[in-house]
């Protein structure tokens, strides 16, 4: 039978009308039919086509076909072959789609090979589900591989299963019998007897209009329910025919009947993947580079109509600027995404709220412990809605953890400010809490995207509203006392985002004005009693008279108590952290997946603890340090032992044994490496490396073997005897590290083949444990010096850190540079890996312990410590002010009758010494940051900065005369720097060891200048600034020597030193008197700090400061000296100065005072002290902390007052 059609010749002007209106040319409408524009012209002109073409043209042209056909025979009837045609109903004609040609290939399969009786075809809105059905349901019509086929469109109106099966009989007249059966469900049985015997192609488009609003995951409203039936029958029994249903999620009752084996399937049309979807963009004229192509495919999930809308965008400006500028909202995107937002449940929607805070893939486990609980209750609830946005494609899924679509997140995160700007605005403090802007208990990295993409933007549209930011933090305020009276014992977030957004402000406010007087912003009288401050970031700012009594801080951060923390270990099993700092305290934390939960904190030592151990089994820490002890603490009953006399000078190292958990090295300065069994407490073996310090142990993993590292370089290994005799030293093998400046540190790789040594000179050189032979060295190095390294367990991989702030990753075997972690704002002096080689915890100068994931170099998590040890005073020669030096960075100016003081900022460590030039103009500080700074005293600015030294500077000294200004520090090396010729000369290289304090002296009759030095290599020495040589080197003291002053007439210099005595010598003798006092006056501890009255010789009166606490005033104009005890500060006191006029000492403490004396009296003046971070914080019966935290605050000036009712 002739199978071609032509148009009747009355209707040609009226098809070419119509073609005109619709397409501009004729190869438009060829492309669009997917024929020849030859088939299109001889159409046109009413020329025989095939019948197929003739239908689809017409359809494009919205023509019935009987109404324009014309059969190529004399005859107006159709015949049956081509009347067959019109048992298909007429479908979309979608614009121009990508081919999807993989996806083409498996719909075809299953509808024409494998005869899939029912098809739900889901994905996002507008993706392109129309699109490749239509292409489908045209090539079946085309082919004939079906009867006829039906499509359904619920765009129009939703239709019940009756009026459906209506629309089918009306369609297929032989299938009329089915209308005759009274119940449904025989209707629908009766309808599958006929498609056993005919095959139809059936399609349902926008399925999901039958589904409940507001509900979790296709379940059918109350009057269509009937489709489960009708469907559970075309799945259930055997038949011909094919049913796609197309809609953005598949029903609920189809999941547990799909699969590709079954008669049943699912297919999730998803994005294009990156070829195709760059093909879209450059064939709308979007050029990119291949970055900007794959990043624009990314970020809007391959959708091709998103895609396509891109243009008249891009075209104003670049692809990175379009997707910076938040410019991806355009044409439409947004309103398709609100589509799908409204019609989710409630759950689903508050499970998008709270994957978009997060911001990063979590495991559903993680979303109900951390964020859900409460609100889901049952945990399979949220299982539920999570597969449910992923049906919906508004979620990814990969294993056990689900994320939010790009695309999808900016939408969320818009809708979160959105919601939270709306309830600011309009007072409504219920809205605000809900859901956190910020989760300062999270990812660090995740906090600073959150601050930024969340509640800066926030703050910059309430500021535009409000008119400025002092509008919004009245409104803060005013929102703050509406919690009080509506959210009291309530939980929620809405006070700890108040109180977020109103830190940006004064941090905001600090930045433009540079106001701010401290670190951080100071926030002062808020009242947070009685109220739930959940994710509130109490570690940012000041906290100065914040009520928090009953006040619920269980998801909040908090300062912790550290000071500097200088060393750092973990047990075996990786449950147990142990750190050491600045102060003397021992830190212990439990461990969890990266989490760090305070365990313990001891008041170990009285003074640096530089180095810690955690044993095996994670019982037992010991800790080491300046103050010579070793100390082993019992984790569990937190009992402390100490060994006693174990070493002569400072602590380097301790070690366990991984074989024995009683067993322990040490190691020192006096060269000694001691094994003690921790039972009896008694040393059991000892090595002895004359003339130098041994940095570093190793205990190989079996405990058969410890290495040991000197400061020169020197690698030695010791066999450790495994017998009921363990523990006796054998020669050791030796093997030299010609490292470039002093070896700081080692480590041993787990299987205890290779040696990583790092030090000065910054590189890492990799050991062949077994010969002593160096097989590698890495090709970049740190910028300083190294302090730490360490071996992941699982061996890939080695840490370093060091002075440069820096931490890097190295791998193991070749020693090649992998990254860089970046966040410490000071030297970094410990790194351990977690036991699963994950994580990596470092420690460092700037009071933090970070942790940070070693895949990604993101830091996850900062404890954060606060310290402000006063290290130096000095009185300006008007007696107007003071200035100080402390371990938070600062060196603070203070106005002594006003008792105010203005912070100078600049160093980046510990700033050891200041001192006034002689007029008052300047003040020059010196620090561990290697520099000397020198400030403008009435600018309140920095002048300039002197470089000269490659190690801390720990002592300046400014010329009672010139502007000639001394200082020294651990490159033993002393510098004179002229500040009116801006010139420096370097004296001779005398010292052995650290200089530790610096003093000038004008000799009147001889009219020269003097300097006094003293050193750890218990020396002081005079020199002769003319001449810039020692005169005279004294050698009295039998421990390093703190603290040197000469006597204004230039004859005396007093020193005070770690053997615990001050020590007077009269320079032109070089005769040393006895040490001051009587035995019972003598200090207890280490002398820090000694300073001549300015009136000597006519009022003979010294000060020493020590770290037993006290200041003496020695009386020296009868021999033995007479002594004047003050007492007050409650730690160490490392610094004293006498006013110009004597009548005054200042001292300076550990304990973060500065405290003025009456001279004459002994009288306690005046306690000078900045506020401490929580400064009369009232933390009375809160919630939320652990014990250890609680003791924290109440250090950093809160006030527990629940002890006292």
């Amino acid at each position: 039978m002739n199978r071609s059609l032509r148009l009747k010749p009355e209707c040609i002007a009226d098809v070419k009308a119509a073609s005109r209106r619709k397409f501009a040319r004729q190869i438009d409408l060829a492309d669009r039919a997917e024929i020849s524009r030859a088939t299109v012209s001889k159409f046109l002109k009413g020329h025989p086509v095939d019948r197929f073409n003739f239908i689809e043209l017409a359809e494009l042209l919205d023509f019935e076909v009987e109404a324009i056909a014309k059969l190529n025979t004399d005859s107006d009837v159709l015949g049956a072959e081509s009347s067959s045609l019109l048992h298909w109903d007429r479908h979309p004609q979608p614009q121009t789609t990508p081919d999807r040609e993989e996806e083409l290939t498996i719909l075809r399969r299953w509808i024409f090979q494998e005869s899939c009786q029912v098809l739900f075809v889901y994905g996002f809105g507008k993706i392109g589900k129309t699109g490749i059905i239509s292409k489908l349901y045209r090539e079946a019509r085309k082919n004939s591989d079906f009867e006829g086929g039906i499509w359904v469109d619920f765009k129009g109106g939703v239709i019940t299963v009756e009026k459906l099966l209506e629309r089918i009989v009306k369609t297929w007249s032989d299938a009329s019998d089915i209308l005759q059966e009274e119940r449904l469900s025989d209707k629908i049985s009766k309808l599958v007897d006929f498609l056993e015997t005919h095959r139809y192609l059936i399609v349902l488009r926008r399925i999901d209009k039958l589904f409940q609003e507001g509900e979790i995951f296709g379940r059918y409203q109350l009057e269509y329910r009937d489709y489960e039936e009708l469907f559970a029958q075309l799945r259930g029994r055997s038949h011909k025919s094919c049913w796609i249903a197309i809609g953005r999620q598949p029903s609920y009752d189809i999941l547990g009947y799909s699969g590709e084996s079954r008669s049943a399937r699912l297919f999730h049309l998803k994005g294009l993947n990156q070829s195709e979807a760059v093909s879209l963009l450059h064939r709308e004229g979007i050029k990119g580079s291949e970055t900007e192509m794959t990043q624009l495919t990314r970020v809007y999930m391959g959708h091709p109509w998103w895609l396509q809308q891109l243009s008249s965008n891009i075209n104003t400006s670049t692809v990175t600027q379009f997707l910076t500028r938040d410019l991806f909202a355009c044409n439409g995107t947004w309103d398709l995404l609100e589509e799908h937002f409204q019609i989710l449940s409630s759950l689903e929607k508050s499970t998008l709220y709270w994957l978009a805070i997060n911001r990063e893939p979590v495991t559903s486990i993680f979303l109900y412990d951390e964020d859900m609980a409460a609100e889901v209750g049952r945990k399979g609830r949220l299982m539920e809605a999570l597969k449910s946005l992923r049906y919906c494609s508004l979620v990814h899924q990969q294993d056990d953890r689900w994320e939010l679509p790009e695309i999808v997140l900016r939408f969320m995160t818009t809708k979160l400010i959105d919601r939270f700007y709306d309830g600011f605005v309009n007072g409504d403090v219920s809205s605000l809490n809900r859901y956190p802007l910020i989760k300062v208990t999270g990812k660090e990295y995740i906090r600073e995207e959150q601050i930024k993409l969340v509640l800066q933007r926030l703050l910059d549209r309430l500021k535009s509203t409000f008119g400025g930011l002092s509008s919004v933090e009245n409104k803060i305020r005013e929102l703050l006392k509406i919690c009080r009276q509506q959210l009291t014992h309530q939980p929620g977030y809405a006070v700890g985002n108040l109180f977020n957004l109103l830190l940006l402000i004064k941090k905001q406010v600090c930045t433009e004005k540079q106001e701010c007087t401290e670190h951080k912003p100071v926030l002062q009288g808020l009242d947070f009693s009685g109220l739930f401050v959940w994710q509130a970031d109490f570690t940012a700012a000041m906290l100065h008279d914040v009520n928090l009594s009953n006040a619920n801080l269980s998801k909040s951060v908090v300062l912790a108590s550290c000071d500097g923390l200088l060393s750092m270990s973990l047990s075996r099993d990786g449950k147990i952290l142990a750190a050491g700092d600045t102060s003397g305290k021992i830190y212990v934390w439990q461990v969890a997946e990266g989490k760090l939960e305070p365990h313990l904190i001891h008041q170990a030592h009285s003074h640096w603890v530089r180095t810690v151990a955690v044993s095996a089994n994670g019982a037992f820490v010991a800790s080491g340090g300046e103050d010579r002890f070793v100390y082993v603490w019992n984790v569990k009953d937190d009992h402390a032992f100490p060994f006693r006399g174990s070493h002569s000078q400072r602590l380097r190292a301790v070690a366990f044994s991984p074989g024995n958990n009683h067993l322990l090295a040490s190691a020192g300065d006096d060269g000694h490496v001691i094994l003690w069994d921790i039972r009896s407490r008694r040393s059991i073996a000892r090595y002895i490396l004359p003339n130098d310090k041994i940095c570093a142990l190793a205990f190989s993993s079996d405990g058969k073997f410890l290495v040991s590292a000197s400061e020169k370089g020197q690698i030695a290994v010791h066999a450790i005897d495994s017998t009921d005799n363990y523990g006796q030293f054998s020669q050791p093998q030796v093997f030299q590290d010609d490292c470039q400046g002093k070896l700081q540190a080692i480590a041993l790789s787990p299987d205890d083949r290779i040696l990583a040594t790092g030090g000065d000179d910054g590189y890492i050189r990799l050991w062949n444990i077994s010969t002593g032979h160096l097989i590698g060295e890495s090709e970049l190095h740190h910028t300083d010096w190294i302090r730490s390294i360490a071996f992941s367990p699982d061996g890939k991989n080695i840490a370093s850190s060091g002075e440069d702030f820096a931490v890097k990753i190295w791998d193991s075997q070749t020693g090649r540079y992998l990254n860089t972690f970046f966040g410490h704002q000071g030297r970094v002096w410990a790194v351990v890996f977690d036991s699963e080689s994950e994580y990596l915890f470092s420690a460092g100068d700037d009071q933090t312990l970070k942790t940070w994931d070693v895949q990604t170099g993101h830091c996850w998590k900062t404890i954060q410590g606060y310290t402000s040890k006063v290290r130096s005073v000095a009185f300006s020669p008007d007696e107007q002010q003071l200035t100080t030096a402390s371990d938070d960075g600062t060196v603070r100016l203070w106005d002594l009758a006003s008792k105010k003081y203005k912070n100078l900022y600049g160093h980046q460590g510990r700033v050891w010494s200041v001192s006034f030039t002689s007029d008052g103009a300047y003040v020059v500080s010196g620090s561990d940051d290697k520099t000397v700074k020198v400030w403008k005293v009435p600018a309140r600015k920095m002048h300039t900065i002197l470089e000269q030294h490659t190690s801390w500077v720990r002592a300046v000294a400014c010329s009672p005369k010139l502007r000639l200004i001394a200082s020294g520090g651990d490159d033993c090396v002393i510098w004179l720097h002229d500040l009116e010729n801006f010139d420096y000369q370097e004296l001779d290289l005398e010292h052995k060891n650290w200089i530790q304090a610096l003093a000038f002296g004008w000799h009147e009759e001889l009219g020269k200048l003097r300097l006094a030095s003293a050193s750890d290599d218990k020396t002081v020495k005079i020199w002769d600034i003319e001449t810039r040589k020692c005169i005279l080197s004294l050698e009295e003291h039998q421990e390093p020597v703190r603290a040197v002053a000469l006597s204004p007439d230039c004859r005396w210099v007093v020193s005070g030193s770690n053997d615990k005595t001050v020590r007077l010598c009269e320079i032109e003798t070089g005769r040393y008197l006895a040490p001051l006092g009587r035995q019972e006056d003598a200090h207890m501890d280490w002398v820090r700090a000694v300073a001549f009255h300015p009136d000597f010789p006519d009022r003979q009166l010294i000060a020493s400061a020590s770290y037993d606490r006290t200041i003496k005033l020695w009386d020296i104009s009868d021999l033995p000296a007479t002594c004047t005890t003050l007492s007050g500060h409650n730690g160490a006191v490392v610094s004293v100065a006498f006013s110009p006029d004597g009548q005054t000492l200042a001292s300076g403490s550990e304990d973060d005072t500065i405290r003025l004396w009456d001279v004459d009296t002994g009288e306690c003046l005046e306690v000078l002290k900045p506020p401490r971070p929580y400064e009369n914080m009232d933390i009375t019966n809160i919630e939320g902390l652990t014990t250890a935290q609680k003791e924290a605050l109440v250090t950093l000036g809160a006030k527990d007052r629940s002890h006292d009712l």
